[in-house]
């Protein structure tokens, strides 16, 4: 998994540790600002140890599922692009011209070479005509 939503995971860890620090530091003065505050919310940590614990549990498991429905998305995809890329072959199709003999320039050994864009609107004028009916192709 390379990206999630289109953006680059460096790029939102990034994102996410800076909101993350700025989060703890304004948490921090607020706590400098008025420990009284600060104590009365925290002070129930050690009394509801069972809730405190449920409510740890509930968030690390809410994390885990979202993680894994992420990375059961990502192992889809993957393999539904490479089952399709892999019944596609190596390439869709390979155009080349002819001698008058039927017989390639190029065979499966030997790289096609380019043609003349020439023979191209040649080729689509004759297609179009034949689409048409005026000219029939063997």
């Amino acid at each position: 998994m390379e990206k999630l939503f289109g953006i680059p995971l460096d790029t939102l860890m990034l994102v996410f540790l800076a909101a993350f620090a700025a989060v703890v530091g304004v948490l921090g003065l607020m706590a400098l600002r008025s420990p009284v505050i600060f104590k009365i919310g925290v002070r129930n940590i050690p009394r509801r140890r069972s809730r405190t614990v449920l409510i740890v549990l509930g968030l690390m498991l809410g994390t885990l599922i979202i993680a894994a429905a992420f990375a059961t998305g990502d192992t889809m995809t993957h393999t539904v692009r490479s089952t399709v890329l892999d019944s596609l072959g190596t390439v869709d199709e390979v155009i080349s011209t002819q001698r008058g003999d039927d017989t390639p320039f190029v065979d499966e050994r030997t790289v096609p070479s380019y043609f003349p864009i020439s023979r191209f609107q040649a080729a689509r004028g004759s297609t179009a005509a034949a689409s048409s009916g005026a000219v029939t192709i063997r």
